[in-house]
């Protein structure tokens, strides 16, 4: 059984949501190919022109054999446009990569085209899958049409081929689209100015200008296709996906929890699965996000905390597992919170407020969902389990010395880490599990490592420290795990890092 989740975790919760956003990012424009209608004068018919700019370079289109030059890949608009960049993509590019192309812009989209950019002939550097080579020119604007004028192309088989075409305004940074899917918690019942104080509004003042938080929440809906009101069937749904969004965040179940939805709980999983992968496969292949269904006290309506904090909820970690997409734990953070929830289901201002935040602090966080190596581990209980977001898994490692290591990708900054340790999570486990002694290290390689912090004897259930670094791996390093002797090993239910440091209380 969890242990419940303290005051004192709650109020770090709340200080961190005062951190600035530093670690999501939009390097470019909107790619406005997205919306533009394709053809072309050259297709071998093996797939359609609109794959050019359908948003991945998984599918593309293929020219006739033996083609003659020039010949035009064209994106149109109904309305004018304004842009300054086209990036265009390739697969195998040393063997069918045009060689030589101009850009071209009509205002109207089909007369006066003028050539704007040109690349010259080109060498392609890799022969595997896509590689980009992008145009820019001063920005155009009120264009209707853009064409690439192909010149050359190199033809091992006969053909050229062009996998994507993007379109961008790379001098304005266009906003992060964060679409907020759900029930009542998500739209925001009992929120005093649901347009204010629901969670996505809450979100939305947190992540600041920068990004844009819709509200996709509807009351009552499942997530269960034969449950009595599907948010499938919702036009928020659709819409939802037709707005493109770069970050998803899926709460759905606690409806699902009622007698007459749960009898299909066997096709729960299933239906979440399907439900991210609708979202991952979108052309702007947002970065999906499942949040656990909060705490129910102990139940209304026909909603019982037994059912959704006992069967609905690792049911959902499951379909996050299956899908590949990290948790957000808004079931253990809202534990022990009944005065938040005024009608012991739907949170007050406060408790959207504790949802709001720890949604942004999973979304700022460097850990979450990265990849994750360590010198051991329990079987079933690996080190993925101390980056997947939930405070309901845990790295289990036996021995003296154990580490954890992250790989970010790239050299970030570290400012701050939080480590929970086994103390905060179990009832069976007191403070003398622990971690006691461990440092938190930085490498740019793997293998060279600097201490960026050292913890000595520490007896908390959660580790929240500043630094000042800088790595791409950061790792763990456990000298003595706890003081427990008849067990001796670590327990990690979290591990994570945030660039930005925050004010901490002696």
């Amino acid at each position: 059984m969890k242990k419940i989740i303290s005051i004192t975790t709650i109020a770090m919760l709340i200080c961190a949501m005062m951190l600035n956003l530093s670690t999501i990012s939009k390097a470019e424009g909107s790619n406005l190919a997205l919306t533009a209608t394709a053809s072309t004068t050259s297709n071998g018919g093996q797939a359609a022109t609109s794959n050019v700019n359908d948003g991945t370079n998984s599918t593309g289109i293929v020219s006739t054999d033996n083609p003659s030059f020039p010949q035009y890949v064209t994106l149109n608009w109904s309305t004018g446009q304004t842009f300054n960049a086209v990036k265009l993509s390739a697969n195998y590019a040393q063997g069918q990569g045009p060689t030589n192309w101009d850009i071209q812009l009509s205002a109207d989209g089909s007369t006066n085209w003028t050539t704007v950019a040109s690349t010259g002939t080109i060498a392609w550097t890799t022969n595997g899958f896509a590689e980009s080579k992008q145009l820019t020119f001063t920005p155009a604007t009120h264009m209707k049409g853009v064409r690439i004028k192909i010149n050359s192309a190199n033809l091992s088989w006969s053909h050229y081929a062009v996998t994507e075409i993007e379109v961008a305004d790379t001098s304005i940074a266009s906003p992060i689209k964060v679409a907020a899917v759900g029930d009542s918690i998500t739209f925001g019942l009992g929120a005093s100015n649901q347009p204010v104080t629901s969670y996505p509004a809450q979100l939305q003042s947190l992540l600041g200008p920068g990004y844009v938080v819709n509200n996709y929440g509807v009351s009552g809906r499942t997530m269960l296709k034969k449950g009595d009101y599907p948010y499938w069937n919702e036009q928020v749904y659709s819409d939802s996906k037709n707005w493109l969004p770069d970050i998803v965040i899926i709460q759905l179940g606690t409806n699902d929890s009622k007698s007459e939805n749960w009898q299909y709980k066997n096709e729960f999983v299933s239906n979440y699965v399907e439900m991210i992968n609708s979202y991952k496969n979108l052309p702007s292949h947002p970065k999906v996000y499942v949040a656990l269904s909060p705490t129910v006290y102990p139940g209304v309506w026909g909603v019982y905390d037994s059912v959704v904090s006992g069967e609905v909820v690792p049911l959902t970690i499951q379909a996050a597992k299956q899908a590949g997409v990290p948790v957000i734990d808004n079931n253990t953070i809202t534990q022990n919170m009944v005065d938040n929830f005024p009608d012991h289901l739907h949170p007050n201002d406060s408790g959207y407020q504790v949802l709001a935040g720890n949604i942004y602090n999973s979304l700022t966080n460097l850990a979450l969902g990265k990849p994750a190596l360590a010198s051991g581990s329990v079987i079933g209980q690996g080190p993925e389990l101390a980056l997947d977001g939930s405070a309901q898994s845990d790295w289990v490692v036996a021995g003296e010395t154990s580490w954890l290591q992250i790989d970010l990708g790239s050299p970030q900054p570290v400012g701050r880490y939080v480590v929970k340790h086994a103390g905060g999570y179990e009832f069976w486990a007191a403070q003398s599990l622990n971690t006691r002694d461990f440092k938190l290290q930085v490498s740019n390689d793997g293998s060279t490592w600097t201490d960026a912090d050292t913890v000595i004897g520490n007896t908390m259930d959660i580790t929240q420290r500043n630094v000042s670094a800088i790595g791409r791996y950061v790792r763990l390093y456990i000298t003595n795990p706890q003081t427990e002797t008849s067990y001796r090993g670590a327990r990690i239910y979290e591990f994570g890092i945030w660039a930005n440091q925050m004010q901490i209380s002696p």
